[in-house]
């Protein structure tokens, strides 16, 4: 992909993504390699956890927020192919109500 080229909300697998999704995070994008320290840790300790998509920034990249299963006040960043859906539920919880609806 070209930089500043948008990601289409479709994860690992070929399968849509939407805010609201819960997804598995399967790796770390390759960028991260030359950022802080704290951002690398914040990507290592998400990695294989199951997360919900707070929302999708223009180029299409998906918002994990890891306060809900690291109690850090971290949110990462990162391409839709990084992750797996592993659930879509029809309501989509009192966390993600209270912070992004």
């Amino acid at each position: 992909m070209q930089p500043n080229q948008t990601h289409p909300p479709i994860d690992a697998l070929g399968r849509d993504l939407r805010a609201g999704d819960w997804v598995r995070l399967l790796q770390a994008p390759r960028s991260i390699l030359n950022m802080p320290a704290e951002t690398i840790d914040a990507f290592s300790a998400a990695i294989g956890l199951t997360l919900q998509i707070m929302a999708f920034d223009a180029l299409g990249c998906v918002e994990l927020e890891l306060m809900q299963k690291l109690t850090r006040l971290d949110t990462i960043w990162l391409e839709p192919f990084c992750c797996k859906r592993s659930r879509r539920l029809a309501n989509p919880g009192r966390f993600f109500r209270q912070h992004h609806m």
